[in-house]
């Protein structure tokens, strides 16, 4: 049907049917009708499919082939897809639906997951793992170990993380190639990279505040007046140099350090270690990390803060401490701030894994 995608299921029968009636091999048998043909399909299942598929898959590349070797190893790659099903009782049985962003109700469609082997160059598939859309990429690419062996680089997207994974593929003799930067570059490496974000794009409403372009103006003052105050305040209070430099070190260095490497961890740690209790848009890998609830002010409950962006309050379930919530729910009973988007329980529970 894929050579034939256009036509409908009769007249791709008759085109793989005419070749052989020409060579006398079909004797009187004919072309079924529309509904004999639907009925045998349901009679057999995906069987036949299934049968066709492992007879088939598999590389069809040699070293001549452009784009599909490297140093004498085949180039494959390892990548995940999702696609709407039909809208059944049965198909929402075995595959679910995902959630719908724009309110506690699921999408209109059950939807399938699929992670892939697929050899570079050709595009023929290797192997193919389908699931349900709560099932993760990640899971279902760990399936797809049996397919690989010596003599082969798999290639990954950067958003295939994990040790785990990576010794699967590894401990066949595989080896692995994956776009990743590493906790490192995610921490602190990005500072390092000529890559700046086009605030136009990302804050064009913070642009156009009066207030905090001054507070941006004044950046370089800030920056003077950050470490100054403490060594001033140490001199006053202690008039020595051993309290000046004491106060420098702990509420200037020290603090700006840890105010920092907090706020960094929430863009490092809180993406690779942690619960993920609700769900995010593919690829995400959005934690939360209790560790750093306080010193964050409640920002490494970031799960949430993925899974539902505009809510006000990170730490929605019993016992998670969220500073930066008392803090903008004070500013809203003062009347400073208006239209705060706090969470609801059906909106928690929409977002749920």
């Amino acid at each position: 049907m894929a050579l034939f995608s256009p036509a409908p299921y009769l007249e791709v029968l008759r085109h793989l049917a005419e070749g052989l009636r020409g060579a006398g091999l079909l004797g009187s048998w004919r072309v079924p009708a529309k509904s004999s043909l639907f009925r045998a399909r349901e009679r057999l299942g995906s069987k036949p499919l299934r049968v066709l598929f492992a007879a088939t898959a598999g590389p069809l590349a040699d070293v001549r082939t452009p784009g599909t070797f490297w140093r004498g190893l085949r180039l494959v790659a390892v990548d995940g897809s999702c696609w709407d099903a039909a809208d059944s009782p049965a198909n929402e049985k075995e595959f679910d639906r995902p959630g719908n962003a724009r309110g506690p109700d699921k999408a209109a469609f059950p939807q399938v997951r699929m992670a892939a082997l697929v050899e570079c160059g050709t595009h023929a598939v290797l192997d193919a793992e389908l699931d349900g859309c709560r099932v993760g990429e990640l899971t279902l690419s760990a399936r797809l170990v049996r397919s690989t062996g010596p003599g082969m680089v798999v290639l990954a997207d950067r958003e295939f993380l994990g040790f785990p994974l990576w010794r699967a593929f590894t401990s066949t003799g595989t080896h692995l190639r994956g776009q990743l930067r590493g906790l490192a570059h995610s921490h602190v490496g990005w500072l390092f990279r000529d890559d700046p974000t086009p605030a136009v794009r990302y804050a064009p409403d913070l642009l156009a505040d009066r207030d905090i372009r001054a507070v941006s103006r004044a950046f370089p003052a800030l920056c003077v007046l950050t470490p100054a105050l403490p060594f001033a305040l140490g001199w006053a209070i202690g008039g020595t140099w051993l309290h000046a430099t004491t106060a420098l070190l702990w509420a200037g260095l020290v603090r700006i350090a840890l105010l920092h490497h907090v706020t960094w961890s929430v863009n490092s740690l809180c993406h690779v270690i942690g619960r993920r209790p609700f769900r995010t848009r593919r690829h995400d890998r959005a934690t939360n990390l209790w560790p750093l609830a306080l010193l964050s002010f409640g920002e490494s409950w970031h799960n949430l803060h993925h899974a539902d962006p505009t809510s006000a309050r990170h730490g929605v379930e019993r016992g998670q401490l969220d500073p930066s919530a008392a803090v903008i729910r004070l500013l809203e009973r003062l009347g400073w701030v208006r239209d705060v988007r706090w969470p609801t329980p059906d909106r928690i529970a929409a977002r749920r894994t």
